[in-house]
């Protein structure tokens, strides 16, 4: 066998970081974030607290890198995909790509997200301040859709696209807030989809 490589190496390295950073998730949800300790994460994929403190300083420094993931992975799926609408249709289209997409991350993936949202901002000042600039950044990208049908005549020239983006996350919270509540109730995509987009759009003024 051939001696490991520098790619091996860093695919190796990531995919521990990757480990570490699902079982540190896990246990947080599982057992809150202050009855966890580094002993349980480690048990979690059994290494050594020698190989965590390799990857992180300490509990808490896993938290953030855990919430910065997860946060990324929510932008990631709000980012406006291109090209942007050019009509109105186009927009109605997005809208409902949009909710589809992060309706059925919560639809999948319910108890991180109530773990990002409603439990990780109450660990210290630090959490909350990262959440809230979170969702003032998934408020900014939801924006870009309507700034989209402002500068492309659709939407009215003084739509506050700011408000319009924060306003569409409150809205998204609010339906699939019972989900997040309860990680075992059925949540209907499509008619979430459907009720969130109506919402949106009748109370998007139009020309």
């Amino acid at each position: 066998m051939g001696q490991p490589t520098a790619r091996t190496d860093t695919r190796r390295t990531r995919l521990r970081r990757g480990q570490l950073l699902d079982a540190a998730l896990s246990t947080f949800i599982e057992y809150g974030y202050s009855a966890v300790g580094v002993a349980e994460i480690v048990a979690r994929i059994g290494c050594s607290h020698g190989t965590f403190y390799n990857y992180f300083d300490s509990k808490r420094d896993v938290l953030d890198a855990v919430l910065e993931r997860e946060l990324a992975e929510l932008a990631a799926i709000a980012e406006l995909h291109r090209p942007g609408p050019r009509d109105e249709t186009e927009f109605v289209a997005a809208m409902e790509s949009l909710v589809r997409r992060l309706v059925d991350y919560v639809d999948k993936r319910p108890d991180v997200l109530t773990f990002v949202v409603m439990e990780a901002p109450g660990i210290d000042e630090a959490s909350l301040e990262l959440l809230t600039g979170s969702y003032v950044q998934l408020g900014q990208l939801c924006g870009q859709y309507f700034r989209h049908g402002v500068d492309d005549g659709y939407l009215r020239e003084d739509l506050d696209v700011e408000y319009a983006g924060e306003a569409m996350v409150s809205c998204l919270l609010a339906a699939v807030l019972p989900r997040m509540l309860d990680n075992t109730a059925e949540l209907d995509v499509e008619e979430t989809v459907e009720t969130v987009v109506g919402f949106l759009c009748y109370g998007t003024p139009t020309v």
